[in-house]
């Protein structure tokens, strides 16, 4: 897959093109947000095929909430790749302010070699850099980044925040990648907090390609070029953007299904196998947030 020039596999991606709000520099959003509807925080949504129109009104609904009269808010903001299996963008997921207050505090933390699987090993496959964020970091000067993210997260998925694993902050330089792969393992299914059912991956940073080519009025600086998130099932590659954030599945069992039961062996989807693609020059930044059938005793907690 490395051997794939990006541009053309970006050219074929129907997912370059951000939604129609980045063409305004300075967005905000209504203050009168509500989360009542209870569909928001179960899983029952995710039991079922849904349709593209379904998941955007759930995810925007989840992620920003909705309006007096029950409408979703900001549902422009959401871009389906996919209904089956479920993948989707969602833009403005995060503000700029706490994107650099999460690199700021993964700097003063320090980070160290990425490792992968359940035994945590270096492997050549991901040569990138991380650090491990959660409540009880003692650089962490201001939480709130990382339990809005949770509180999102949960959101989405219909499980608690106590349920996902803490924030890994990942950092990229010239020249690191992580080659294809899938975010949950078999061997997962043998840890105390069993698979990696979903994950919600946010860019905190944005490439140059986005905004030299996608949104000429977007007021970032970028610090990287290369470095897309390739999907090769659905011949798509992600350009990072500040803010942003990729949400799917991972296991082919999800939380709501028919027989689904916590405790049962998970299995990868295949069709989720993804790569972190190399670095040309600058540094890309990005955080994860891992979700688990059953609580993860990790301490992670949402605003509300």
């Amino acid at each position: 897959m490395q051997n794939i020039p990006s541009v053309a596999l970006l050219a074929a991606s129907l997912l370059v093109t951000p939604c129609d709000s980045f063409n305004v520099q300075h967005r905000t959003y209504s203050t009168g947000i509500t989360y009542d509807r209870p569909m928001f925080h179960t899983t029952e949504f995710w039991g079922s095929v849904r349709s593209k129109e379904e998941i955007i009104e759930y995810a925007a609904g989840a992620v920003f909430g909705s309006d007096r009269h029950g409408n979703s808010l900001n549902k422009e903001c959401i871009d389906v790749i996919s209904a089956e299996p479920p993948f989707f963008l969602i833009h403005d997921f995060l503000d700029d302010d706490m994107c650099e207050e999460i690199i700021q505090t993964a700097e003063r933390c320090g980070l160290k070699r990425s490792r992968v699987g359940a035994h945590q090993k270096t492997e050549e496959k991901r040569t990138s850099e991380q650090v491990w964020l959660g409540e009880n970091t003692h650089e962490l000067e201001d939480p709130l980044p990382l339990r809005r993210f949770a509180t999102k997260v949960s959101r989405l998925t219909g499980l608690p925040p106590n349920h996902q694993e803490n924030l890994q902050v990942v950092r990229y330089e010239e020249g690191q990648r992580f080659d294809l792969h899938l975010d949950h393992l078999d061997e997962f299914n043998d840890l105390e907090c069993r698979g990696r059912l979903a994950t919600c991956l946010l860019y905190l940073n944005s490439s140059d390609y986005y905004n030299n080519f996608i949104d000429h009025n977007n007021d970032d600086d970028a610090s990287f070029t290369g470095g897309e998130t390739g999907f090769p099932e659905f011949g798509t590659n992600v350009v990072p953007k500040r803010g942003s954030a990729i949400f799917w599945w991972n296991t082919v069992e999800r939380p709501g299904s028919e027989g689904y039961d916590c405790e049962m062996f998970l299995h990868g989807d295949v069709r989720m196998r993804h790569a972190g693609l190399p670095i040309l020059s600058g540094e890309k930044w990005i955080a994860n947030r891992w979700v688990h059938p059953i609580p993860v005793s990790l301490g992670v907690v949402g605003e509300d």
